[in-house]
């Protein structure tokens, strides 16, 4: 759009001012524009207002219209879901300000970074600050890293500052020259200040699930981040594209994907794939457990799970009330599991866990105060607030907890319960041990508790030998194997304290844990 005309079109939008017959409202213009002038003419003022770079709350205000019918709009007339170019934005600098490298398996990003091209116009982009992270951390100079979802040019731009050879690919053409676009402004600048900037990058349009341009073992590093399963489409028509699938049809071709990462990889070469959940009909459905299950089943073995916390989502606004009245979480983790080719955790994960004879009784707590938490990241790990806020979501029914002594009751319980899965010695057999009591006072609390009520189960990661057992995982999949209590809730809780040093080895310091809430159908 000429430089007048966007200067018209930001004048008019900020003042509430239709530019076709000047009438005045700073809430009800889209309506009048719609009413008066028509759809396309409705449509021509929302495009135009983008354009100039006005933002998406005050098009919402003043043209009238929800997040997800811009979405669509864009997706129509654009061909993709950015809604401003990557390469619109003005570089000001090629380096974030203080960065520092990430020591534990929390990473939360108040400010989602803006150095080069970098923004959040891309609809359900990643931060730059995990891509830089994780390049920095699993490989070197002169590496060769992948994105086989490259989006509007994230990890492309990253690789290419950190002197990472790149090769990406999107299904979308649109999005692969909002990529080319991004590398070019960025090369652009640094020129222009002097900074070489050497290493090679290449994106392509192309199905992830096949990369037939790549070859065999010729990637050292996948920095990834793929659609979640139907949560934002990414384009309009085009076949293959993931984003617009269900769960199942989603995991089903993710599996394609996971072969092909395979194959490309090189060994010992790092994996490192965003998920994040979804939710439906006010349950968790958890396609980041789901999805790291199928990468253990391909023979990918699992060196870190990382938690990212989410601020500030576009939705949050209109949901949070919602989810107070509803007694639900707003979504604010997702998944980075860093993978590699080595001997995978399916064995414990597929261990068919039988139930065991175990003592245990049950605890009446006193009504205490917490933190109000409404999302599904709770800062720190006091019990005292995690029981506040399961009874909280439970209707603030009483909540027992479940105690290695005592007596169990014969009658049903009115109230939800809250329990501490003990790992015993962090042996394999210790853990084997934990988890066959923890399925059978699962079968236990079903034959007494309500219909409705909560069981809240607390879990952490775990290294055993170097390994990382996925606990979440673990609890998750040993429920499955018991019908009568469905998963509502994925709690991630924030553990980190100042100083923390990365574990063993190297390893990121754990500095999670999980709670799973479960309601008895």
């Amino acid at each position: 759009m000429p430089g007048a005309l966007k200067k018209t079109a930001l004048q008019g939008i900020r003042e509430g001012c239709c530019n076709v017959c000047r009438y005045h409202s700073r809430r009800g213009l889209g309506k009048h524009i719609r009413r008066k002038h028509g759809k396309e003419a409705w449509h021509s003022a929302v495009l135009a207002a983008k354009d100039a770079g006005v933002s998406d709350a005050q098009i919402g205000r003043t043209l009238n219209i929800s997040f997800n019918t811009l979405s669509r709009l864009l997706l129509e007339k654009k061909g993709n879901g950015s809604f401003v170019g990557k390469g619109d934005k003005r570089v000001s600098s090629l380096e974030p300000k203080d960065f520092v490298l990430e020591q534990t398996t929390v990473w939360a990003f108040r400010s989602r970074g803006s150095w080069a091209t970098h923004n959040g116009s891309y609809r359900g982009n990643w931060s730059p600050y995990i891509p830089r992270n994780a390049i920095l951390r699993y490989s070197k100079k002169g590496d060769t890293v992948l994105d086989c979802f490259a989006g509007g040019g994230t990890t492309a731009v990253e690789a290419l500052l950190l002197g990472r050879n790149f090769i990406g690919y999107d299904i979308n053409p649109a999005s692969v020259a909002l990529s080319e676009k991004a590398v070019a402004v960025t090369l652009e600048f640094a020129e222009k200040k002097g900074t070489v900037l050497s290493a090679s990058t290449r994106t392509e349009a192309g199905d992830a699930r096949m990369l037939a341009t790549t070859g065999r073992n010729s990637s050292d590093m996948i920095c990834t981040h793929p659609p979640y399963a139907g949560m934002i489409k990414y384009s309009s028509g085009i076949e293959g594209d993931l984003s617009s699938l269900d769960v199942d049809d989603y995991i089903k071709q993710m599996d394609s994907v996971i072969e092909v990462q395979s194959r490309v990889l090189r060994k010992g070469g790092k994996c490192v794939v965003l998920i994040g959940d979804r939710r439906r009909e006010k349950s968790v459905v958890p396609l980041g457990f789901r999805l790291i299950e199928r990468y253990l089943r391909k023979g990918f073995e699992l060196d870190e799970l990382v938690m990212k916390r989410q601020f500030n989502t576009r939705s949050w606004g209109l949901w949070y009330n919602k989810s107070v009245q509803g007694r639900f979480l707003l979504l604010a983790h997702e998944y980075l599991p860093v993978f590699s080719s080595g001997n995978s955790q399916l064995e414990m994960i597929d261990l068919a866990v039988t139930p065991m004879r175990v003592k245990f009784g049950l605890k009446r707590t006193g009504r205490s105060e917490g933190s109000f938490e409404t999302t599904s990241v709770w800062k720190g790990a006091e019990r005292k607030d995690v029981l506040f806020n399961l009874g909280r979501l439970a209707g603030n029914e009483p909540i027992y907890t479940v105690e290695k002594k005592g007596e169990i009751p014969i009658r049903r319980i009115h109230g939800s319960v809250f329990l501490d899965a003990d790992w015993g010695d962090r042996s394999e057999e210790g853990i084997l041990k934990s988890r066959r009591r923890l399925a059978s006072i699962a079968r236990r609390l079903l034959e007494i508790m309500d219909a409705g009520s909560l069981l809240g189960i607390r879990s952490r990661d775990m290294r055993i030998g170097g390994v990382l057992l996925p606990a979440g995982l673990l609890v998750w999949k040993d429920m499955e194997r018991i019908p009568g209590f469905r998963l509502k809730e994925i709690v991630i809780l924030d553990e980190r304290s100042e100083g923390q040093a990365p574990g063993d080895g190297g390893n990121l310091c754990i500095s999670h844990s999980y709670l799973l809430i479960y309601e008895r159908s």
